[in-house]
């Protein structure tokens, strides 16, 4: 209890006058003891070495301003490294967030492609599933019409064949009966004793013969390397021919089916053709070189080899079989002709196109 406290209990109790507290007075007091302190304090100071008080509260000082930087430090440097470890784990999955959304979004442009590329696709698969579709009906019906063709092309040439055989028939029949009717003259001369008359006779007789059979053989020869080529009409792409040939990959096969026709009637083992496959490089040199060439405007027989110019550059550069002339029109069997297809073509014979003719020597008395 407070001496005031006391004071006014005493009061309370005795009832005995207090006086005002003189807060003026106390102040004063408590100025002169601190006064008094302070010169107490001075004059212990001014008695001990002045040196060594410094000394003293330098280091004190410093021990006070390290220790407090210490533990400041300390302070600071754990919330740093806290801070730090903040910020890198922030960086750590703001990076992996950023590699993730370009992952994402890196997948997702792929699967954009891949879907534009599916979809291009499709309607690639579309496209070629029409036109091959288209592609198949175009090939059924120029199959069709080539069948048509190619069998009135083997129905002509059969019947070639046919009147070859026949005009061979006759000419064989007819040396037959001039050799009965020659022997029977020959048989009355002799029983009559003409013997120059009779070998005069013979003589004729053998001649006439060989020219029947020869005129026959060349007219069959002609109409067999025509019938061969009639029987390869609608032919596409040539792969028989050129592989006979030697050729292991489709190659320009014009010169090689005339070649092939040839080849079957026998008449490159008989020097009768060449087996050529340039027209410009072999065909036509073959021809020349023989004195076997016609140029343009004549009258073409049929077995005959048609060169032709389409550049106008005075070099050959296709060839076909003769089938005829007729008309001034000369009618002709072609391999590698238009759509890589063996055709029927016809010409005027003063046609631009045409470079010539081949006239193989089948017989010799067939040329005039």
């Amino acid at each position: 209890m407070t001496e005031i406290q006391r004071r006014i209990k005493q009061k309370e109790d005795a009832k005995i006058p207090i006086k005002k507290l003189d807060r003026k007075a106390l102040y004063k007091q408590k100025l002169k003891n601190n006064i008094g302190k302070t010169k107490e304090n001075v004059d212990e100071k001014e008695n001990n070495n002045p040196n060594e008080y410094s000394i003293n509260k330098i280091i004190e000082t410093e021990k006070g301003i390290y220790h407090r930087g210490i533990v400041d430090l300390e302070k600071y440097a754990k919330k740093a490294v806290k801070e730090t470890k903040q910020n890198a784990n922030y960086t750590v999955q703001k990076i992996k967030q950023k590699k993730s959304n370009k992952t994402i979004k890196r997948k997702a442009k792929e699967t954009t492609k891949r879907l534009k590329q599916g979809r291009k696709t499709i309607k690639t698969s579309k496209r070629t599933g029409k036109f091959a579709y288209k592609t198949t009906k175009q090939t059924e019906k120029i199959a069709i019409k080539t069948s048509k063709k190619a069998y009135q092309g083997a129905k002509e040439g059969t019947k070639a064949t046919i009147k070859g055989i026949k005009i061979g028939v006759k000419a064989t029949i007819k040396a037959v009966k001039t050799t009965v009717v020659t022997a029977k003259s020959m048989l009355s001369l002799f029983l009559a004793g003409g013997w120059i008359a009779f070998v005069v006779i013979l003589v004729l007789c053998i001649v006439g013969m060989a020219c029947a059979m020869m005129f026959g053989e060349s007219t069959e020869q002609n109409s067999s390397i025509v019938a061969v080529a009639m029987g390869q009409v609608g032919n596409v792409g040539g792969e028989k021919f050129w592989k006979w040939y030697g050729f292991n990959e489709h190659v320009e096969w014009c010169a090689i089916f005339v070649s092939w026709c040839a080849n079957e009637c026998g008449y490159i083992e008989s020097g009768t053709i060449p087996k050529f496959s340039s027209c410009k490089y072999e065909g036509v040199p073959f021809f020349k070189e023989k004195g076997l060439w016609k140029d343009r405007g004549y009258i073409a027989k049929s077995g005959d080899i048609i060169f032709f110019d389409w550049e106008q550059d005075g070099l050959a550069d296709h060839v076909g079989i003769v089938q005829k002339t007729e008309n001034d029109i000369v009618y002709t069997i072609e391999g590698n002709s238009s759509g890589d297809t063996c055709r029927q073509k016809e010409y005027n014979i003063n046609s631009n196109v045409i470079y010539g003719y081949g006239t193989p020597l089948y017989l010799t008395e067939r040329r005039v």
